[in-house]
């Protein structure tokens, strides 16, 4: 049980980097069409990707997330629910950032996960084998408050910047309709949003999750569905 504890803590903590990274860049780069305005230097990052002040949250949020499917009385709960604080889920997604960069046929993906005021910050970096140096990559800005509604993961997006082009605020609901629409049909989305039953952004700038138990525990572990 023990061993099974561990797999669902890397999943959630290692995997989700990589998983929003895939996803949210994946979405931008169809969003946007192709223009030379897009390509550019790679940016470098700012702040490393965990510091000194991650550390505690992260030891806080890590054994929340141990105490939330730890077994009452032999049995596992069939969901667990998640309340971070703002500097939790900064500290979660830092961690997540280092396993971020990934590589596709066309380049290399980095990304970068920031929590700020109830938002999800994310710099990402799509860097093209085949493009002239200089005008080889694809920087993103995004900022977005995700939510999930009706049992799928959703954003509302509130900055959105490529290259050097901003998306207007009156289109920001149709980008973020693309994306969400985009998205939806990545594998790893259907798989993953299984899990997530619920997740809100508090006042104070926290996040509540509940997460369904018995999916997460056959995606880490592929084993049996728990009753």
């Amino acid at each position: 049980m023990e061993q099974r504890k561990k797999k669902i803590l890397l999943w959630i903590l290692g995997g989700s980097g990589a998983f929003l990274a895939l996803l949210v860049l994946t979405g931008i780069i169809l969003y946007f069409s192709v223009s030379s305005r897009l390509f550019e230097k790679p940016k470098p990052f700012e702040g490393p990707v965990l510091s000194i002040e991650d550390f505690s949250p992260l030891n806080t949020a890590g054994k929340k997330i141990s105490n939330a499917f730890a077994p009452r009385n032999g049995i596992l709960p069939a969901s667990a629910t998640l309340s971070f604080t703002e500097k939790e889920t900064n500290a979660l997604l830092h961690f997540s950032s280092q396993f971020s960069s990934m590589k596709t046929k066309e380049g290399s993906i980095r990304s970068r996960f920031h929590w700020k005021n109830g938002r999800l910050c994310v710099e990402g970096c799509y860097i093209y084998k085949n493009r002239p140096k200089g005008k080889n990559a694809l920087n993103v800005y995004m900022e977005a408050i995700p939510y999930v509604d009706n049992g799928k993961i959703k954003l509302q997006l509130l900055t959105l910047k490529a290259g050097s082009l901003n998306t207007p605020g009156a289109f920001l609901g149709t980008a973020a309709n693309h994306l969400v629409y985009r998205l939806e049909k990545h594998p790893q989305v259907l798989k993953y949003g299984k899990c997530v039953k619920k997740l809100s952004v508090r006042p104070d700038g926290g996040l509540d999750l509940v997460m369904d138990t018995n999916e997460l525990m056959r995606l880490a572990g592929k084993v049996p569905r728990l009753k």
